[in-house]
């Protein structure tokens, strides 16, 4: 599980340092299974931070459906669960989670 999240905040860093440099705006929430255990990533650029999006904040309302939890940074954070099963239930959390955050 925990090799499992270094990889995806690893790689997720790296898109994350990418978008900065491209000066884009991005926000991705990523998720795996390993070992049957849930986990998941998310990833917000600075200027979506500034206008309040949070990728802890996301993550943490996300990871419960997994029967988890997590958290991080404003512009990366990670989280593990363990319902796999509900991992597609999770993601599909997020557009609300954002909507709800930038209102």
């Amino acid at each position: 599980m925990r090799r499992t999240a270094r990889t995806l905040a690893s790689w997720a860093r790296g898109r994350t340092l990418h978008a900065r440099l491209a000066r884009i705006t991005a926000l991705a929430v990523f998720g795996a299974v390993k070992d049957g255990k849930p986990a998941l990533i998310a990833c917000v650029t600075d200027d979506l931070v500034k206008r309040g999006l949070n990728a802890g904040a996301i993550v943490r309302q996300i990871a419960g459906v997994i029967g988890g939890s997590g958290g991080g940074k404003p512009n990366l954070a990670q989280a593990g669960g363990k319902d796999p099963a509900r991992l597609g239930e999770a993601l599909a959390m997020v557009r609300s989670v954002i909507a709800a955050a930038i209102k």
